[in-house]
């Protein structure tokens, strides 16, 4: 019998010269939406080098200018 998948990270965590910090935001001026279950969504990411990724994610919160996606 093989178990389940475990969640959370799997793999080598990148360097440290190849880590990117996330980008850090103001919290928002307007009550943010904050689902009981989350909505699976596409998320574009673009990297400060220029690279741009597209990942599957989840809407954690959201407002009518931004989402919090994990």
């Amino acid at each position: 019998m093989t178990s389940a998948p475990r969640p959370g990270w799997h793999g080598i965590p990148p360097s440290a010269d190849r880590y990117v910090p996330p980008l850090q935001f103001a919290p928002p001026d307007r009550p943010a939406t904050e689902p009981e279950k989350a909505p699976a969504l596409w998320v574009e990411l673009e990297y400060p080098d220029g690279r741009k990724q597209t990942v599957k994610g989840f809407a954690m919160a959201w407002t009518p200018d931004a989402v919090y996606a994990q």
